[in-house]
This record gives C-alpha cells, sequence and structure tokens, in this order.
C-alpha cells in the first residue's frame, strides 16, 4: 500500500515544482507597447513628428552609415545636392512621407540616456532625418532599432517613443537609391528626334518623329530595307536603363571613354537636348554619361546592348520570319536530324506527307508554332551583312525550316553557334531566302521553337484534347438489366 502511495505522490510533487518554476521564471512585459497615445500628468504627448511637419517639408537632410544626403524640394520633384547632385529618386522620398504620415505612435518607452546605445539611439550610432521648411528646423529624428517596432527620439530630447513597423530600413541607402534610378528621365511621347553619333562624336544618322510618330530620316544614307521601329526600340532602351552603380571619378572621367562604341544625341519637344555616351565595358557594367549629371552612371550592359545605332544593319528589320500564318499551306524542314512534311487539312490542322518521317502532330502544337510565325518570334539580336560560309556553316544541307505560302516558299536556315557577347547565353547563325543580303544572329531558344525536332511536333499522351475524332469512339450505353423472374416460377434467366 505505501509502494503505491510513494508512486502516485512522486509526479504530483514534480508537477507543482514545474508549474512553480514556470510562474516564477517566465518574463515580465516581453510584449510591445501598446499603441495609445502616452499621456503625462493629464497632458497629452504630441510625437516628434506630425502631419502638420511632413506638409510643409521642402528639405531634408539624412545621415546614415553611407553617408550624408541633402534633399530639397523644388515644384513637384525632389533633387539631391550632395554628396551628388541629380534628380532625386521620388518614389524613395514618397515613401518616407507616406510611411511617417501613416505611422500610430505608441508610448514613450524610456526617458534615460543611459538606454540610448543599446537602442542605437545615439549621435553616432542613430540614422537621422532632419526636416526643415523654408530654411528652419522643424525636427531632426533619431532612429535607432527598427524591426517590428521603430524606437527614435528627437534630437535635444531624452524622451524615446516607439511606433509600429519598421523605418530604419528605409532611409538607410546609398547615393545610389537616393537619385532618381532611370538614366533619362523622360517619356518616350517627349522624345522629338534623336541623332547617332560614332566613336569619335561623328555625326551618323539623324531621326525625327513626324505627326504619326514615325521616325524619319533627317541625316544619312540608309538602306532599302529601312525599319522605323528599329530607332522606337533604341529610344525605349535608353529610357529603360537602370542605374546599377554611382562613378565620381571626375578627374579620370575620359579614362572611362577611351573605347567607346559611340553616343546618342535626344531633343525633346520643349527643345531641352541631351547627351548620352556609352564607355568602356566593366565586367557587366558600363559607364553610360549623360549631360544631365556630372558624375558618371553605370548601368548593366545586356540592359543597353544594341541601343546604338551605328550601322546601316542596325537600321535593318530584326525578323528573320514573319507571315500571315494563315495563308500558309505546307511546313517542311530538317531539324536536329529529324526530317518532315506537313500539309494544310482544314482550318488549322496539319497531317504528315507521305514522304515524311513518321510521327503525328498535335494540333496544339502547330497552332502554337503559326502564331509565332504570325507575331514575328524569330528574331534577331544583330544583323550583319551575308557572312561566308567558313563563318556561318550554313550550307545545303543545314537544318531548315521551309513554309508554302500562297504561290511562294520561304526557307529559313540555321548555321553554326556562336557565344553572346552578354555571356551565359547561345546565338546562332541564321539565314532566310526573304532578304539574302543579311545574316542575322538568334538567340538559340528561339532557333529550336522554330525549328523542331519529332519530340517537340509529335502529340504527347497528356494531349487528349488534340486526338482525332475518329480514335474517341462513343462509349457504349449499357444493356438494361432484365428482372429476375418472380419465385416458384419455372423461366430461367437469361
Amino acid at each position: 500500500m505505501k509502494t503505491r502511495y510513494k508512486r502516485l505522490v512522486a509526479p504530483l510533487v514534480l508537477l507543482i515544482i514545474l508549474v512553480l518554476g514556470i510562474w516564477l521564471l517566465w518574463p515580465r512585459n516581453v510584449a510591445p507597447p501598446t499603441l495609445v497615445q502616452n499621456t503625462a500628468g493629464g497632458k497629452k504627448q504630441e510625437p516628434p513628428v506630425t502631419a502638420g511637419m511632413l506638409a510643409l517639408t521642402d528639405e531634408m537632410i539624412i545621415k546614415n552609415r553611407f553617408g550624408q544626403f541633402h534633399l530639397t524640394r523644388k515644384g513637384d520633384h525632389w533633387f539631391i545636392s550632395s554628396p551628388v547632385k541629380s534628380r532625386a529618386n521620388d518614389g524613395l522620398v514618397a515613401k518616407i512621407f507616406q510611411r511617417l504620415g501613416g505611422l500610430k505612435f505608441g508610448q514613450i518607452v524610456t526617458s534615460d540616456p543611459a538606454t540610448f546605445k543599446e537602442h542605437l539611439l545615439t549621435e553616432k550610432r542613430a540614422a537621422s532625418i532632419h526636416f526643415k521648411s523654408k530654411g528652419v528646423s522643424q525636427v531632426e529624428l533619431l532612429v535607432g532599432r527598427s524591426r517590428k517596432f521603430t524606437l527614435l527620439r528627437a534630437a535635444g530630447s531624452n524622451e524615446v517613443w516607439n511606433m509600429k513597423g519598421a523605418f530604419r530600413q528605409i532611409i538607410v541607402r546609398d547615393s545610389r537609391d537616393w537619385v532618381e534610378p532611370g538614366v533619362a528621365p523622360f517619356k518616350l511621347k517627349e522624345v522629338k528626334s534623336v541623332t547617332y553619333l560614332g566613336p569619335h562624336g561623328e555625326k551618323l544618322f539623324s531621326f525625327t518623329k513626324n505627326k504619326q510618330s514615325v521616325y524619319e530620316v533627317t541625316y544619312g544614307k540608309v538602306p532599302k530595307d529601312f525599319y522605323p521601329r528599329n530607332v522606337t526600340a533604341s529610344v525605349a532602351k535608353l529610357l529603360r536603363a537602370r542605374l546599377r552603380k554611382i562613378n565620381d571619378d571626375r578627374g579620370h572621367r575620359e579614362s572611362y571613354f577611351t573605347h567607346s562604341p559611340g553616343a546618342m544625341e535626344i531633343i525633346l519637344e520643349n527643345g531641352k537636348k541631351h547627351l548620352f555616351r556609352v564607355g568602356n565595358r566593366e565586367g557587366k557594367l558600363v559607364p553610360l554619361s549623360s549631360s544631365l549629371v556630372e558624375w558618371i552612371p553605370l548601368v548593366y550592359y545586356h540592359s543597353i546592348h544594341g541601343m546604338l545605332l551605328t550601322s546601316i544593319f542596325d537600321l535593318v528589320s530584326p525578323s528573320v520570319i514573319a507571315l500571315d500564318s494563315s495563308q500558309v499551306t505546307a511546313i517542311d524542314g530538317l531539324c536536329q536530324g529529324f526530317s518532315f512534311g506537313m500539309e494544310r487539312k482544314g482550318a488549322q490542322g496539319f497531317s504528315p506527307k507521305k514522304e515524311s518521317m513518321e510521327f503525328v502532330p498535335a494540333l496544339s502544337r502547330t497552332v502554337k508554332f503559326l502564331e509565332m510565325v504570325k507575331k514575328g518570334y524569330l528574331r534577331a539580336e544583330k544583323v550583319m551583312a551575308r557572312l561566308p560560309v567558313e563563318k556561318t556553316g550554313i550550307t545545303p544541307k543545314s537544318d531548315f525550316i521551309t513554309l508554302t505560302h500562297k504561290d511562294k516558299k520561304v526557307t529559313v536556315r540555321f548555321g553554326n553557334v556562336t557565344d553572346s557577347p552578354e555571356g551565359g547565353k547561345v546565338w546562332r547563325y541564321v539565314e532566310t531566302s526573304e532578304k539574302p543580303d543579311y545574316t542575322f544572329i538568334v538567340r538559340g531558344e528561339r532557333c529550336l521553337e522554330i525549328c523542331r525536332n519529332k519530340v517537340n511536333w509529335q502529340m504527347a499522351a497528356t494531349d487528349m484534347e488534340d486526338l482525332p475524332h475518329r480514335s474517341m469512339k462513343k462509349a457504349r450505353k449499357p444493356l438494361a438489366k432484365k428482372p429476375d423472374p418472380p419465385k416458384g416460377s419455372m423461366e430461367k434467366p437469361k
């Protein structure tokens, strides 16, 4: 009996000790301060920054571990005056005002200067943002620890406030983040004319938009196959270029442009003129000087590759083949060792020719192929004068695809693989019977989408919607089951 009693008491004692330990050791006040307006002595305490201050602010001085940044507002835009001069990143500035304007200030968590170092709120450890209005200081905020809650105090005050949400991360930015990210901060419709200059500043081509917003030649000799949309695409590439790094080495500025491929001059509708010059490639980056700033913006090379139109071949349409796919009556080709031929049967469907290798073309895949042909999917990254066979490897035995279109045939042949200047890409030499004067360099993946092998034409097991109707036999209705004969009947069930 005593043994049984001991077995019951021992676990109970352990449970009591465990409960007492948890109750005594459990930390108190672990939750963040509640977000209620703080009062002291019955008087309402105003937070260090208010909506009224933000509305009047026209100047900000921001300090963080990257340095000090001076921003001023002129009209509807912000500009940075140091450490570099440029139009500021309006999106980032708007984010600061939106974040502060929508913040919920909680209570004053401490007024003890001994805690400032721990909270990253000392003059040396805090990030700060100084708001001014017409040259007069409004408040300088010292921003400390910041995750789900941000601790901050006003300079000259010991009161540490908490506010919900992270804020310090927004203002701890480098010069690259504070300036306008677009190298050319204007819109495509604002461009009136564009001029392309050679490596030594010589004028090559000049184009001006007409009333239909189509670029017309105003200087230079262009090919008979001139494609005005190449100029539009060139300007669009410049406008999409984004700043990745700032080079403020103004003393050695020209050393970054010793092997410049050229420049482009933009004239806007308001008459303002801007010059953009491409410099020496530095790995993935390339300098792109701008008359808008004194420093040198660096952008990704691949983002502006093909932006300069310095050769007559840059003015030729990059489309290798673009036909009305509804008028294509036959498709023949030799792709990756697979020889095939198809002819149209009906509005969309194609069936293999008798002399073709055996395969079953999927309807969905032929429809997709024809859509690519119609939209000119096979586009060149670069157009060149017709190169010799030794270079391209294009012979009558090369892979090809032939489209019979009404009363003509268009043949596209695929040659050797060549490296891309961007790196990590595969390009191929391509030629077409439609443009016998040129050799096109096309991305490898685009070539594979057009010159397909059996696997890429073949109907897959999952393409049930492509199965011919004749192979989809209708399921028979189950025969009606005759009722069993009544009990006692001599009739045998059938």
